[in-house]
C-alpha cells in the first residue's frame, strides 16, 4: 500500500494521494493545463472563463433579473458607479422599468422608502396592503376588509393578487395552515 507524501511544491503542504508526480491534485492540473505548477490565472481572467462557461438559454424570463456571477448585474453596476459596496437598505431602481436595462444611466440607488414612494406616490408603505380594492362578485371591499369577511389571515390575498393570481381564484383557493 503506497503512503501519501506531501506535495513537491514548496510551500504547498497538501498531500499527494494517487502519485502525481509528487504533487497534489491542484499544482498536478496546472502542469497539465499550463504546463507550469507556479501558473496562477489573474482574478478578472478566471471570473470572465466562469462567466463564459455558464450555459446561456439564449433568454432572459421578463420578470427576472440578469445575474453576473451569481449577484444581481444592477447591483454590481450600481456598487461600480458608487465606487463603494451597497447597504443592505439600498435598492436600485431602474428609471425606464426594464429590469434588464442595466445601463449606469438608468439606475438609481434610493432607500426602501423612497423605492416605495417611486412606485406608489399615492400609498404609503404601511397602509399599501390595506388599500388595495377589489372588486368580486359585484362587491367592492380592500384587500383587508376581504381578508376579514372570508376569514384569511392578513395580507394573503394581497400577495396572492401581487403574484399574478386571478381574483377568482385568490379568494376561493383555501389557505394552508401550519397543523
Amino acid at each position: 500500500m503506497r503512503v501519501a507524501k506531501p506535495c513537491k511544491i514548496e510551500g504547498c503542504g497538501k498531500l499527494d494521494p494517487k502519485g502525481s508526480h509528487g504533487m497534489c491534485g491542484k499544482h498536478a492540473q496546472r502542469v497539465r493545463r499550463y504546463g507550469d505548477p507556479y501558473y496562477i490565472t489573474s482574478e478578472e481572467i478566471r471570473l470572465e472563463r466562469l462567466r463564459l462557461a455558464q450555459p446561456t438559454l439564449g433568454r432572459v424570463q421578463k420578470r427576472t433579473y440578469k445575474k453576473l456571477y451569481g449577484r444581481h448585474e444592477h447591483r454590481r453596476v450600481a456598487e461600480q458607479m458608487l465606487g463603494r459596496p451597497l447597504a443592505d437598505n439600498e435598492i436600485v431602481h431602474h428609471k425606464d422599468g426594464n429590469k434588464h436595462n442595466n445601463s449606469p444611466d438608468n439606475l438609481e440607488v434610493m432607500t426602501q422608502s423612497e423605492h416605495m414612494k417611486e412606485h406608489w406616490p399615492a400609498m404609503s408603505a404601511i397602509h399599501l396592503a390595506t388599500s388595495r380594492i377589489v372588486e368580486w362578485k359585484d362587491e367592492r371591499h380592500t384587500t383587508s376588509e376581504w381578508e376579514r369577511l372570508l376569514g384569511i389571515p392578513p395580507n394573503v390575498l394581497h400577495s396572492r393578487l401581487s403574484r399574478g393570481w386571478t381574483v377568482e381564484r385568490a379568494m376561493l383557493q383555501p389557505v394552508w395552515r401550519k397543523p
